[in-house]
């Protein structure tokens, strides 16, 4: 059999909270523009969501959920562990 070569990939692991620090629910991620879809995104406990497979590099993380305006954020991943961030949706 031959072998498949998979290419290194970032990982984001995001909260999402209201500016009282309450979680905000139904959100959508985008990366760099491009919506990830739900399954995507999936929860992996206490308020934590992971996105898996994201470009390694600065990527542009924008989260939207009705009700409040999108927070952005520049992040930048590396192969080997996840970033850990808290979008805080005002």
């Amino acid at each position: 059999l031959g072998r498949i070569e998979l290419e290194p990939c970032g990982v984001l692991e995001l909260e999402v909270v209201d500016g009282a620090g309450a979680a905000v629910t139904g959100f959508e991620v985008f990366v760099d523009g491009r919506s990830l879809y739900p399954h995507e995104v999936r929860a992996i406990g206490e308020g934590w969501f992971q996105a898996p497979r994201l470009p390694l590099g600065p990527v542009v993380i924008e989260v939207h959920a009705e009700g409040y305006p999108a927070a952005r954020e520049e992040l930048t991943f590396h192969a080997g562990g996840p970033v850990r961030h808290t979008f805080v949706l005002r």
